[in-house]
Formats: structure tokens, C-alpha cells, sequence
């Protein structure tokens, strides 16, 4: 809302002054009368004025040299210039300083009264535009906020990634000291901390994985319970915040808390926490801020339901493979404790060789289910204690084929069964069962083929006992360019004995097995 309305008055003319002072004064408005160019400036600086009356004439300096310093000084003034000596040039040369109007004496003071109503009627619309202005602006930069807070929960199904993007995005549009965001954990009902982003280094005193348990949290558990967003400031009644949590929540350099609950189909799956800092440079927590923070909430909750459905859908599949091999391991008992330990060896020589690790699922399926088309071998061959004939042979080279085709129904297995198909392929072209010649198999069936042979020999056989490390690294040095890819068989060789030793004993689906000898 502008001030009174204040008129600056700046004329020589004794009679003209005296009579505009009193005439403008009798319909309301404040006018500070000045005789000289000097005077009229001071007046200025002293008392801020809406609107200037200037004589083009004046005994120190010209109109349009007043026009100018107040345009420079106090560009809001809105300038009406009088002169007894019109001409088109000066009148010209007044607009284009930024003069409002121009005046030519004699005039009537109902001829000033009707500028000075334009005058005001403009800065009352400016004043308007000005907030209409503001607020699409606001709006747009939360529409804008909102978009980026969708592409960030859109972006992956990865659920910390998106938390930890989020809390930096609130910290950043929100003009927040630290935001923390905690899930709802099922099992326990407790709220466990999955993101944690300050403004600066220090000021968070949570970390991820820390766990708070609602018992001691009443106020941000009613909260949750009715979905309803709460502010813990320092110096207000608690309630409805214990002491407890009052302390816990406005920790040192903390002024103010927002707890905004995350919820989904009226079920709470956690909270977003925001606090602000001591900084005078900070806003408080108003009703746009929390407004703003819900929406933001909103869409992480659309995230974390999102991901607990991947989650879910991870865990069915994983149970699948699971009962893969376990259908296996129903035919030959050796087969578990194999596929879990080479997925563990293939996983690990993947990482040292530099696979990036987006690959990295898609090869442990592969080598966890690379003898799933033995279930389609006949007993007799499959459990034979002896040497098999030619003609078993032939039927057991089938087994790479026949996985291929059971996995061939299961969506998610796509690449997985490429390194099933190939895991018997050779670095020479000759294996099976399409006989692929060095770079044409899959790299993540020439990486298995490595610690498939150096599993087989360093394990108990039917047919023969485990043989001791070192045989392994010369079966390996040895097949290096022909049975398998130099590259890994070089990458194999530089891993000592006892990282191996320690896969092979972290593995928790392994059977009992004699210690290794190196």
C-alpha cells in the first residue's frame, strides 16, 4: 500500500506556489514547496514524494537538470514539469528525460488536479502488476520446483538416490539449513533416516540408518496418524511436541522444525524433516513454505511407493531364481553350493576388471543359473560317477541350449541367458554349443568361464578331489587365448589367494568344503 499521497513543489513564482500549496492541500495532499532547484532536491531526499511539480525555470539550475538528478536519485518519483515558456523541443526533451506530463502556464488547478489523478491511478496499477508480478512468479518457480521434484522421482527406482536428490532439492529451492527425510520401517513401525542433506558441513547431528523409535516421538507420531503437517519452533509452547522431543528436534543452531509426513493412500510411510538455521537471511516456515514442502512430500511419497513395488517385484524374481536352483539342487546337491559360489567369483572378477556395475546384476543371474538346463539331462547321465560316452556327451552339450529356452519365459533374464547360452562357448571357437569365437560371446560368459573352471578344479568331484590353488592359477595361465579370454585370465591371476579364500567363506549358500591349499 502506498504512503499518503506527498507532492514536491519546486517554483519561484511566490504567487503560483502559495496558491497550488493551498489548493492541493484543501483535496488532501502533503506538498513541500521549495523556490529553488538546490532547496527542492534536499526536500527530496528528506521526505520521500510520490510526485514532483517542476518549473523548467528556476534561478540555479534547470528544470531538466532536476528532472534528471530525481530519476537518478529516486526513480520512483513520478516528474510533471511547468513551464511559462513552451516550446515543442523542451517538451520533447522533458518526456524523453522521463517527465510524466507537461504543463504550460497559465493552467487551472483542476488542469493539476486531473495529472495528479492519472499519476496516481498509474502507481496504483504498478503497485498491482507488481504483486500479480510476485505471485506468478512464485507460482512458476513452484510449478518449476514440482516438475524437478517428478523428474527426480521418475528418474530411477533406485529409493536412496531419489531421497538424497529430493532432500538437496528442498535444501536448494526451499532456502532450508538441512533436510532429512526417513521412511516408515514395516517391521518395527520405527522411522529410519535414508537421506540427510545440511546447507554446510557439521550441521547434521542424524546420519542414514539411524533409527528413531515413535515411542519417544508422541507429537510427530500423532502427526503421522493424522497426516497432518507440524513446525517446532524455539520459544513457542511445545505442544504438541514432548520436552524431549522439543530438544531433539531444535538442537543447537537450530531455530525452527517442519515435519511434513509422507503418506499414501492413508497409510504414513514417513516424514520429511526441514529446520531452519539462526541466520536472519532465512525465512520462517510461513503457510506457502509448508504448502509447497506437502506437495513436494506428496510426490516422494508416489517415489517410495514406486520403489517398495520394484522391491517387491526384486524379491519375487530373486525367489524364482531361487527356486530355479533349488529344482536343481533337487538332481545334483553339488549344483547349489557351485552356483552361488562362481556367481560370488564372478561378480568379483567383474568388478576388478571394470565392468561398470549397472552390468553387474545381469552377470550374477547369468552365472547363479548357468546349469539350469541340466534339469532337462536325463539322471543317467547327469549323476554318472564315471566318463561319460560320446553319445551322453552329446546330450549333455545340450544344456546350455535347453536354459536358454527355460529362461526364455522369465522377463528380466534377457542378457542373463545370453551368458547362459554361452558359459561353455571357448576363447578359440572351440566350444559349444555354437562354437563363438573370441569377442562374439558375451562378456560376462567369458568372465564366468574362468572361475567356472577354477571352482571346478579347486572342488570335490565324484570323480576326483579337490586340487590345491596353485593348479588352478596353472590350468588357467595355461588356457589363457585359447579356452579363455587373455584379458580375464591376466585380470584372475593378479587376484591373490586369499581374496578368494574369503568369497569362497563369505559365500552363505556354500557346503561344508575342506580349507583351500594354496
Amino acid at each position: 500500500m502506498e504512503p499518503p499521497a506527498t507532492i514536491l513543489l519546486i517554483d519561484d513564482d511566490p504567487y503560483l506556489g502559495d496558491t497550488l500549496v493551498d489548493a492541493l492541500g484543501y483535496h488532501g495532499y502533503t506538498v513541500h514547496l521549495a523556490r529553488t532547484a538546490h532547496e527542492g532536491l534536499a526536500l527530496a531526499r528528506a521526505h520521500p514524494v510520490q510526485v514532483a511539480l517542476v518549473d523548467l525555470k528556476l534561478p540555479d539550475l534547470s528544470g531538466l537538470q532536476v528532472l534528471s538528478r530525481l530519476k537518478a536519485e529516486m526513480p520512483e518519483t513520478d516528474v510533471v514539469m511547468i513551464t511559462g515558456y513552451a516550446s515543442i523541443e523542451s517538451a520533447i526533451a522533458a518526456l524523453n528525460e522521463g517527465a510524466f506530463a507537461y504543463v504550460q502556464k497559465p493552467f487551472q488547478v483542476p488542469e493539476i488536479l486531473a495529472i495528479l489523478k492519472k499519476v496516481f491511478e498509474r502507481r496504483r496499477l504498478a503497485r498491482e502488476f507488481q504483486t500479480v508480478d510476485g505471485l506468478l512468479k512464485e507460482r512458476v518457480a513452484e510449478l518449476e520446483l514440482l516438475l524437478r521434484t517428478t523428474q527426480t522421482v521418475c528418474a530411477g527406482l533406485d529409493l536412496d538416490r531419489i531421497l538424497h536428490s529430493l532432500a538437496g532439492l528442498l535444501v536448494e529451492r526451499l532456502g532450508v539449513a538441512l533436510c532429512t527425510i526417513t521412511l516408515r520401517e514395516e517391521a518395527s513401525g520405527h522411522l529410519v533416516v535414508r537421506a540427510v542433506c545440511p546447507v554446510r558441513p557439521g550441521l547434521a547431528q542424524v546420519a542414514p540408518g539411524d533409527r528413531w523409535e515413535l515411542a519417544a516421538f508422541p507429537g510427530l507420531a500423532m502427526l503421522l496418524r493424522g497426516g497432518t503437517s507440524g513446525v517446532c519452533r524455539r520459544g513457542d509452547p511445545p505442544d504438541p511436541f514432548s520436552a524431549g522431543e522439543s530438544a531433539f528436534l531444535l538442537p543447537p543452531g537450530i531455530a525452527s522444525t517442519l515435519l511434513v509426513p509422507i503418506a499414501a493412500n492413508g497409510r504414513a510411510l514417513g516424514v520429511v524433516v526441514l529446520q531452519e538455521a539462526r541466520d536472519w537471511e532465512r525465512s520462517p516456515f510461513g503457510a506457502e513454505k509448508i504448502r509447497l514442502c506437502e506437495g513436494m512430500a506428496r510426490q516422494a511419497a508416489l517415489a517410495v511407493e514406486q520403489a517398495l513395488l520394484f522391491e517387491a517385484y526384486q524379491a519375487m524374481h530373486e525367489t524364482t531364481l531361487a527356486a530355479l536352483v533349488s529344482a536343481l539342487d533337487a538332481r545334483e546337491r553339488e549344483t547349489t553350493a557351485h552356483s552361488w559360489r562362481v556367481r560370488d567369483y564372478t561378480l568379483h572378477l567383474a568388478r576388478v576388471i571394470g565392468v561398470p556395475a549397472a552390468e553387474w546384476g545381469d552377470i550374477g543371474k547369468g552365472a547363479l543359473l548357468h546349469d539350469i538346463g541340466k534339469i532337462g539331462v536325463p539322471d543317467a547321465i547327469l549323476l554318472k560317477p564315471g566318463p561319460l560316452t560320446s553319445e551322453e556327451w552329446i546330450e549333455m552339450r545340450k544344456h546350455p541350449e535347453i536354459g536358454y529356452r527355460i529362461l526364455e519365459g522369465i522377463a528380466g533374464l534377457e542378457r542373463a541367458r545370453e551368458i547362459v547360452y554361452a558359459h561353455q562357448e571357448r576363447f578359440d571357437g572351440r566350444g559349444y554349443p555354437r562354437g563363438l569365437v573370441g569377442e562374439a560371446i558375451p562378456h560376462g560368459a567369458r568372465i564366468f568361464a574362468v572361475v567356472d573352471a577354477f571352482d571346478a578344479i579347486t572342488s570335490d568331484r565324484p570323480y576326483r578331489r579337490a586340487q590345491p590353488f596353485s593348479v588352478a592359477r596353472q590350468e588357467i595361465e595355461r588356457g589363457s587365448g585359447t579356452q579363455f579370454d587373455p584379458q580375464v585370465a591376466e585380470a584372475f591371476l593378479s587376484i591373490p589367494f586369499e581374496e578368494w579364500e574369503r568369497i569362497r567363506s563369505a559365500s552363505p549358500h556354500r557346503l561344508p568344503v575342506k580349507p583351500w591349499r594354496p
